[in-house]
């Protein structure tokens, strides 16, 4: 309970009045610091909803670049950065297994003799996403390929790096 409040007509109220005014005054030193970490707060969630939404927007990009979808990149980058492998070695790698499964559909190129000690087929693994491609060669290179010949099957079909 509140204690009750009796001032006396003619009483001196100054210290009450000094209270009040430090009261108000600290409440708007409050009400400023409140104000400006909002606004701050609100200034990173919009520097972070930019940075996400030119993440999607490049992410949607190189899917389309490699004619993938969007959740294929987002696969293989979460796989590359547990991996220590840069999208971009990854997207270099993929260019080089799409060039080279192209080859292959036509009987050409390296990947065509390793896809067939693989058992796979370059016609197959075209209508695939791309996560999905290199999930089943790469399970296929650990099922039939010895581990020492594993890193030149694995050129054949991304190149070098």
């Amino acid at each position: 309970m509140l204690p009750s409040l009796k001032v006396k007509i003619g009483a001196d109220t100054s210290d009450l009045d000094k209270g009040l005014n430090k009261t108000r005054a600290n409440l708007l030193k409050f009400a400023k610091i409140a104000a400006a970490a909002m606004a701050a707060v609100g200034a990173a969630t919009a520097a972070l909803t930019v940075k996400s939404m030119r993440a999607v927007d490049a992410q949607a990009k190189l899917a389309k670049s490699l004619n993938t979808t969007a959740k294929s990149i987002q696969v293989l980058d979460r796989a590359g950065e547990l991996a220590g492998v840069s999208m971009g070695e990854i997207q270099q790698a993929t260019i080089q297994l799409t060039k080279r499964l192209s080859q292959a559909t036509m009987g050409a190129g390296p990947a065509a003799k390793a896809l067939k000690k693989l058992g796979l087929s370059a016609n197959d693994l075209s209508v695939l996403p791309l996560d999905e491609k290199i999930s089943k060669i790469q399970d296929a290179i650990q099922e039939f390929i010895p581990a020492a010949q594993q890193a030149a099957i694995s050129s054949e079909l991304f190149g070098d790096r």
